[in-house]
Order: C-alpha cells, then structure tokens, then sequence
C-alpha cells in the first residue's frame, strides 16, 4: 500500500485493524525502530479504542495471546516458535502488516516469515511505503509484492481541502566541482557511499555554497538542515 508520507498510512491500518477485530480477526503490526512500537500502540488505543501488544524485548504491555500485536522485526527475529504459535493457535483472518515495507520487507526474517506463512490460509501481508521504488534493480517490492494500492500521491495531498500536507518550494543548488558520479556506491543499499559523500559534503566551498544560497532563499527563517555525517 503506497500513499506520501504524512497521509495517514498508520492511521488507514488501525481503520482497518478494528474493522477486522469487530470480526473476531487478529493482526500483526511490524514496525523497525523501538520507538514506534510504542507510538503505533498509544495511536491504536486512543484513536480506535482497541488495546495491543507490544513486542519489543522486555516491554510490559507484552501479551502473548493478544489478538493485536504490535512488534518489531527484531524482537520477533528472536521469538519465531512464539510467533508461529500465535499464528497457529487461532483460524482467524489474519492481517499482518509491514510499516517502512520498504525497509522492513527486506529482512532475514521477512524471508523467512513470509515462506512460513506462505500456505497459510486467511493470512493475508500488506507492505505500508512512501518509497515503494527500489535504488537496487534486484530488489524491486515486485518480487514480494502481488499488487500495489495507492492512496494519495503527495500532490493529492497538497491538493486536499483542507490541505493534509504544505506546499513546498524546491531551490536547486549547483555545487560547482562536485561530481557525484563518481561518488563509489554501496552495493548493499544502492545508495551513494556514507563516508565518501560525507567528505565531499563537509568540503568547505560545498558548505560555503550551500549557506549562501540557504540565506538567499530563507533569510532569516528557521531552518532544518541533513547533513551526511556527524562530521558534516
């Protein structure tokens, strides 16, 4: 399920989720980072009123049985035989969900989770993404996924009224000797390499310019800047 970011895509999986739950269904939430097991969970509960999981280490609100769960991959990676065993102790339909499927679709454990669940009736996977295009060619989210469903493109949601996302204003800065071409790419993430990138980036006229050109542009506005490395 593609839609831009800021469009709702958790918020469109807990509609969901109740609907399923009011069914007698159950779902798995994936998440990859720690923090938004907790944030998906707190959504949940105050949004559509229905209580989860959480699976993430020695997390309190941890319920074996429960019919939500709400979990990361990593936790999970380490509690298989516990999660087959939720998966097989109920024939209920079952919805698991991916969030950043992007990223989290591409894991040891989706391989493995995936194939075991592969023959499993009423289960049913779908991969939340903002970035549903791969950098790497081998990697395309064709090959896991059967379809893809679009919510609102970014411009759709620029479009809404009221609008669910700002316009914004793109300024293309030339940074005159920098060749990112021949910038050495990561073969494992398709993606320029972190510290090669980093040491052009920090290179003074490469700064210079870019804060010249932030002043031009912005002038004494408040700013957000990402930069490549700690150093940068």
């Amino acid at each position: 399920a593609f839609s831009a970011t800021g469009t709702g895509k958790t918020e469109f999986a807990g509609a969901v989720i109740a609907d399923l739950l009011s069914r007698g269904g159950r779902s798995l939430f994936i998440v990859d980072r720690l923090e938004l097991c907790e944030q998906t969970a707190e959504r949940f509960a105050l949004r559509y009123g229905f209580p989860s999981s959480v699976c993430q280490g020695s997390h309190p609100l941890f319920r074996a049985a429960a019919p939500i769960q709400v979990g990361t991959w990593q936790t999970l990676t380490r509690r298989r035989e516990w999660l087959l065993g939720w998966l097989n102790s109920d024939e209920a339909s079952t919805l698991i969900w991916w969030d950043e499927g992007h990223e989290t679709g591409w894991t040891a454990f989706a391989d493995w989770f995936l194939k075991e669940t592969k023959a499993r009736p009423k289960t049913t996977h779908v991969m939340l993404t903002a970035t549903p295009e791969r950098m790497k060619p081998t990697e395309g989210m064709g090959d896991i996924c059967d379809a893809m469903v679009v919510g609102l493109t970014t411009r759709e949601a620029m479009e809404h009224d009221p609008p669910f996302l700002v316009w914004d204003r793109y300024v293309d800065v030339p940074l005159e000797g920098v060749d990112l071409d021949a910038v050495k790419v990561d073969p494992k993430t398709g993606d320029w390499d972190e510290g090669e990138l980093g040491e052009i980036m920090s290179a003074g006229p490469t700064v210079r310019t870019a804060v010249r050109h932030y002043i031009d542009n912005a002038g004494d506005r408040i700013g957000i800047v990402y930069a490549v490395t700690v150093r940068h």
